[in-house]
C-alpha cells in the first residue's frame, strides 16, 4: 500500500527529469530559469501537469519530477502533441496526465509533447464520509493509512465497486468501510473501489428507548449491562431480522427494557440481526421513583442509568418471604423486579430485598441502638413494630444491652450503608455470645 502524501510524486519521480542540450551534454541537477537558456537551447523536461489554461497561446503548469518545481509552458501553432507516441491534440491535455516535453525559448514553448496517461494513485484507509445525490454515491473521503491525510475522492459512473471479489454497487460504501481505491485525475476519480466486507459490532443489554415511541420503531436505544458505557442507537431497517427465544420473530417484539444482543454494521451503526431474550427480566436496584402504577430502579449505584418498570394490575409485592403490600417500598430501597419477556416492560413481581448488620452493641438511645460492625459504628432504629427473638423465641428490646451481640435484618438502603431500619432483631443469649440456630429471611 502506498502513501498517499507521496503516490503522485513517486509517479512522477519515476519518470526522472533528464535537462539535456541538443549537442549531448548531460542535463544540469536541477531547472534553471528559462531566461539562463538561449534560443537555441532546447530543454527535456517530464512531470505531470498541474493546470491547463486555454487562451492564445494555451498554457500548461508543470511540476517536474523530483525537483518540486513548477514550470510554465506555452503552446503554440507549431507544437506536436502525441499520445502514448501517437498523433493527440493539445484539448486532449488533462490536469494529472503524465508527459514529456521539448521546449525552447523565453518564455518557454514547447514542441513537442508527449502525453502517457494520468498518473494512477493507489489509497488505502477507512471511509469518512460519503456524499449522495439522489440516493446515488457521487464521492466519498478516506482517511488514508501511514499518512493520516484526508482525501477527497470522486465516483463516476464508470466507478467499479467491488467487495469479496463480486462486482456490487455503491450501495456497500459505508462510512467506516475499509477500502482499497484505485483513482486518477485531478480532482481524484475512483476508477475502482474495493470494500471490505464490514466486521459487525455486537451491542447486549436492554433496550432503553424505541424511535418512534409508537408505531414501527426505526431506531433502539440499547444501555449495555455494563453501566459504565453509554447507550447505543442502532438504526432498523426492512433487512433486519428478528430472533426470540430461537424463533424467527418481527420488529413488534421489541419493547422497552427487552434483553437483547444487536449486531449491526456501518457508522452510523444499522442492525443485521436482533435476538431478543425470550427469558423473563430480572433486574435489581435501587428506587429512585414509586407510585402505585410504576417504579423506577437504578441498578448500579456507580451510574446514574435508571430503569423503569410499570405495574402489572396483577402485580405481587414480597419482602422477607412474605406477601406484603406496595407501602413496603419505599424510596432508596433496594428491589429486584420480575417482569416477562413477552412484556418486559411491566413488572409482574417486586421482592423487596433485606440486608443484615451484624455487631456488638455499644450504646443504647431509647429505640436507637449503635453497633460496632465489622471495626464500623452503625445506626440500628427499632419501631414498634420491629420483631425481636432470642434463642429461637420472642423477645423485647428491653433484653439488650451494652455490649449485647444482635443481628438486625431491615431493607437494604445503599445510600445509607451505616444505618439500617430493623424489621427483625436477632439477639445472642447472655451465656453465648454467639447466636444459635438463627436465621432471617
Amino acid at each position: 500500500m502506498k502513501r498517499i502524501g507521496v503516490a503522485m510524486m513517486g509517479a512522477v519521480a519515476a519518470l526522472g527529469l533528464a535537462v539535456t542540450s541538443l549537442s549531448g551534454v548531460a542535463g544540469a541537477s536541477s531547472l534553471r530559469p528559462a531566461t539562463h537558456h538561449s534560443m537555441h537551447t532546447a530543454v527535456r523536461v517530464t512531470g505531470v501537469i498541474t493546470s491547463v489554461t486555454a487562451g492564445s497561446p494555451e498554457t500548461i503548469s508543470v511540476l517536474v519530477g523530483s525537483s518540486k518545481q513548477t514550470i510554465t509552458v506555452q503552446l503554440g501553432a507549431n507544437t506536436v502533441v502525441l499520445a502514448q507516441s501517437q498523433p493527440s491534440t493539445a484539448a486532449a491535455l488533462v490536469v494529472g496526465d503524465r508527459i514529456s516535453l521539448v521546449a525552447t525559448g523565453s518564455p518557454l514553448t514547447a514542441s513537442l509533447i508527449n502525453s502517457f496517461g494520468p498518473v494512477v494513485v493507489h489509497l488505502a484507509g477507512s471511509v469518512t464520509t460519503v456524499a449522495t445525490s439522489s440516493g446515488a454515491v457521487t464521492g466519498f473521503t478516506v482517511l488514508a493509512e501511514g499518512s493520516h491525510a484526508t482525501v477527497s475522492v470522486a465516483v463516476s459512473p464508470q466507478t467499479i465497486f467491488r467487495q469479496a471479489g463480486v462486482v456490487v454497487t455503491s450501495a456497500v460504501l459505508l462510512q467506516g468501510s475499509q477500502v482499497n481505491v484505485t483513482a486518477v485525475g485531478s480532482p481524484l476519480t475512483a476508477s475502482l473501489v474495493s470494500v471490505a466486507p464490514p466486521k459487525p459490532t455486537v451491542v447486549t443489554g436492554f433496550v432503553s428507548s424505541l424511535v418512534p415511541s409508537t408505531g414501527t420503531p426505526t431506531q433502539v436505544v440499547v444501555q449495555p449491562f455494563d453501566l459504565t458505557k453509554s447507550p447505543v442507537t442502532i438504526a432498523l431497517t426492512g433487512s433486519t431480522t428478528f430472533v426470540m427465544g430461537g424463533q424467527s420473530s418481527s420488529v413488534s417484539s421489541l419493547q422497552v427494557n427487552s434483553r437483547v444482543t444487536v449486531t449491526a454494521v456501518g457508522s452510523p451503526l444499522s442492525a443485521t440481526r436482533v435476538y431478543i431474550s425470550a427469558a423473563r427480566v430480572v433486574e435489581i436496584g435501587v428506587v429512585t421513583a414509586a407510585s402505585p402504577t410504576s417504579i423506577t430502579i437504578q441498578p448500579s449505584m456507580s451510574n446514574p442509568a435508571t430503569e423503569s418498570f410499570a405495574l402489572a394490575p396483577t402485580v405481587v409485592y414480597r419482602e422477607g418471604g412474605k406477601v406484603v403490600t406496595s407501602s413496603a417500598v419505599a424510596i432508596g430501597d433496594v428491589v429486584e423486579m420480575t417482569a416477562p419477556a413477552a412484556t418486559p416492560g411491566t413488572a409482574t413481581l417486586v421482592r423487596v430485598l433485606n440486608t443484615a448488620l451484624i455487631g456488638r452493641v455499644t450504646a443504647i438511645n431509647g429505640g436507637v441502638l449503635t453497633v460496632l460492625s465489622h471495626n464500623t459504628l452503625v445506626t440500628i432504629t427499632t419501631t414498634p413494630t420491629t420483631i425481636f427473638r432470642k434463642a429461637g423465641r420472642l423477645s423485647s428490646l428491653m433484653t439488650i444491652h451494652i455490649g449485647t451481640f444482635i443481628v438486625a435484618v431491615g431493607p437494604a438502603t445503599p445510600a445509607t450503608p451505616t444505618a439500617l431500619t430493623a424489621q427483625k432483631v436477632y439477639i445472642g443469649r447472655d451465656d453465648n455470645p454467639g447466636l444459635e440456630h438463627w436465621r432471617w429471611y
